[in-house]
């Protein structure tokens, strides 16, 4: 979809630029969010009876194109990238290169994280899904390790940004990934 320039911005005494979706000629929301069509509310809470929408209900709940069904390429993928990042990641601590094996740790939990969400239809798209994920997984597994291993991984993580750690406190926090994928794997079809 491409967008346009006009010369109306709600809230300005003068005429600035906004963009609206090409073609689009009707209302738009202080917020940008351009009212829905009645036949759309079957993918919106709130939607009356009689098709109309709430204004202040206007969010979507589901795409009119469905998530694609669990691929299991995508988990078998995301499973292997795991293993893999965790690999790179203690080669590039045994090199010396810290913030490298911090981010790679990361990446191996968050890509384990993805293989089980994916699974389960999950979202897992940006960084505050993941912690959704190993939220409801410790919930439903009863297993507070994994919450934790998630939080030593989010803090690897931060650390490729801080460079704040020593070696030995990526090399422990790397068995922590590593524990982490071990009681993931098989929850992710592994």
């Amino acid at each position: 979809m491409g967008f346009e320039p006009t010369t109306f911005c709600l809230g300005s005494k003068h005429s600035t630029t906004e963009l609206r979706p090409l073609g689009h000629r009707g209302p738009m929301q202080p917020d940008g969010i351009i009212p829905q069509p009645p036949d759309a509310s079957q993918f919106l809470t709130g939607a009356q009876s009689d098709g109309s929408i709430p204004t202040e209900r206007l969010y979507p709940v589901a795409s009119p194109w469905p998530r694609a069904v669990s691929n299991s390429m995508t988990t078998q993928k995301y499973r292997e990238d795991s293993r893999n990042l965790l690999n790179q990641a203690r080669i590039e601590l045994a090199a010396g290169d810290v913030r490298q094996a911090s981010e790679k740790g990361w990446g191996a939990a968050a890509q384990i994280l993805k293989a089980v969400a994916e699974g389960r239809g999950w979202d897992h798209g940006k960084h505050r899904h993941l912690s959704r994920v190993a939220s409801r997984l410790r919930a439903e597994l009863g297993d507070g390790d994994i919450f934790t291993f998630y939080m030593v991984a989010d803090s690897l993580h931060g650390n490729f940004y801080e460079d704040e750690y020593v070696a030995a406190d990526v090399a422990e926090a790397l068995d922590k990934v590593a524990l982490l994928i071990g009681k993931l794997e098989p929850l992710a079809g592994g």
